[in-house]
């Protein structure tokens, strides 16, 4: 927080006096775990040292009862240490210290630190164009997953009803989903997801580009949106359209699931129980339509519909 203090406003003195705080009692904490574990330690030896009588007061059985004061004075100091800890962190999180610094980390960057608003979708979408490149194998099969994932947003428009900012971010994720595969298969999503988050040259600012991440790295195994560290940063809005979002590109790279692009194109219709997907293809499709189905775990979750593929 320190190195990172001067790219906030105030330089984020509050909340870091009040982290400072924190990590002060907890220190004073663990000096007394520390003492104790000690302690026992020596009144262990003590105990097991040959000829050692504590029923006289001979030296070894003076100085294991001063080890036994000073181990009762230190389990009382870490009761209190403890109850002062608690006390305080029910204040630190009374106050809301947690979720403003979490809006401090989002939207309390110093001008000079956030990126211009000047960057259009196109010079958005070259930069993603080229980073894509890096990877060409993939290219292919990343145009196949986005037209499939924009067809299917745009179909389900009334049931979702986000905006046309939702539809390019989900193109962006869409395009990028398989760039972690330049350094191999295994953990590629993960890989794709910090290369979103970490590459320069992308012209895509905190949120966005977290979105982004996270739509791209939920297209493979388990969805555990929750528990990545960036999605507690969105507001409830913003995670109701990732998982929606999450979902869609699910689907769509189960329907190329084999990099074929045996399915040209889809047609969905949603109904009131259940979303049907006709799909238009040139060559047998069954496969990737099973994997768009298992993949569709989320779709059913997100929407509170059964998905159906034809």
């Amino acid at each position: 927080m320190e190195t990172y203090a001067p790219v906030y406003r105030r330089n984020l003195k509050k909340p870091l006096a009040r982290i400072k705080k924190i990590q002060e009692i907890l220190g004073d904490l663990h000096d007394c775990d520390v003492w104790i574990d000690t302690v026992m330690a020596l009144l262990l030896d003590e105990r097991t040292s040959p000829g050692t009588d504590f029923t006289t007061h001979t030296i070894p059985g003076s100085r294991v009862t001063s080890y036994r004061h000073f181990l009762s004075e230190r389990e009382n100091e870490r009761k209190r240490i403890y109850r002062r800890f608690v006390r305080y962190w029910e204040s630190v999180r009374r106050a809301g210290l947690w979720d403003e610094l979490r809006r401090t980390l989002i939207g309390g960057r110093k001008v000079r630190f956030r990126l211009p608003d000047v960057f259009s979708t196109d010079a958005i979408r070259s930069s993603v164009s080229t980073l894509s490149g890096k990877f060409p194998q993939g290219i292919p099969h990343g145009r196949s997953v986005t037209a499939l994932a924009l067809k299917i947003f745009d179909d389900l428009l009334p049931l979702h009803q986000m905006g046309a900012h939702e539809r390019f971010l989900l193109e962006c994720a869409a395009s990028l989903h398989d760039i972690g595969l330049m350094n191999g298969q295994k953990g590629h999503a993960e890989r794709s997801r910090e290369i979103i988050i970490s590459d320069d040259t992308l012209p895509i600012d905190i949120i966005d580009r977290g979105i982004v991440a996270l739509v791209s790295r939920a297209h493979r195994g388990k969805v555990r949106l929750e528990s990545d560290r960036f999605f507690s940063l969105l507001s409830s809005e913003q995670q109701k359209n990732v998982r929606m979002l999450a979902s869609l590109i699910r689907v769509a790279d189960g329907l190329d699931d084999r990099h074929l692009g045996s399915i040209t194109t889809v047609h969905c219709s949603p109904g009131p129980h259940e979303v049907v997907i006709v799909t238009s293809y040139m060559r047998d499709a069954s496969a990737e339509i099973e994997q768009a189905l298992k993949k569709g775990d989320l779709f059913g979750q997100v929407f509170e519909r059964t998905l159906v593929i034809r």
